[in-house]
């Protein structure tokens, strides 16, 4: 699918750093193509759905935002969803909307972002069905 996500943790209105050793821990059982010098790592899910991953970090800082893009329906989802989770990020699809695991994730939220932010328990089928409303 040519559509492009990303994760983003936010505080107080602005992106957050986002945990780099976790981003590893949770797609490393899962690369199967990695290019580390544009950010990006190409991830397979058991059944065999895939997903290109760019993580961009800035200087100093750290992991910024994650932007997942070519991706199959399915399990792959699922490890989106995860990583989501594990890094304490949202979801913003490309069209805008902000998908959050808990109410009180809202209010970090940039302004902007809040309009069209739904609260969801983020899993595969719920990033898909979210996807597929838009």
């Amino acid at each position: 699918m040519s559509y492009s996500l990303y994760l983003i943790r936010f505080e107080h209105g602005n992106a957050a750093v986002m945990d780099g050793g976790l981003f590893d821990e949770v797609i490393g059982p899962h690369v199967v193509k990695r290019e580390p010098e544009h950010g990006f790592v190409q991830i397979r899910a058991e059944d065999g759905g895939e997903a290109d991953i760019y993580a961009a970090t800035e200087a100093g800082l750290g992991l910024i935002s994650i932007m997942v893009s070519h991706f199959s329906p399915g399990p792959v989802l699922d490890l989106v969803s995860d990583l989501a989770i594990r890094l304490d990020a949202e979801i913003v699809l490309q069209e805008g909307a902000t998908l959050v695991s808990a109410d009180g994730r809202l209010e970090h939220l940039p302004e902007d972002l809040r309009h069209d932010a739904e609260v969801v328990g983020l899993s595969g089928a719920e990033l898909q069905a979210a996807i597929g409303r838009l």
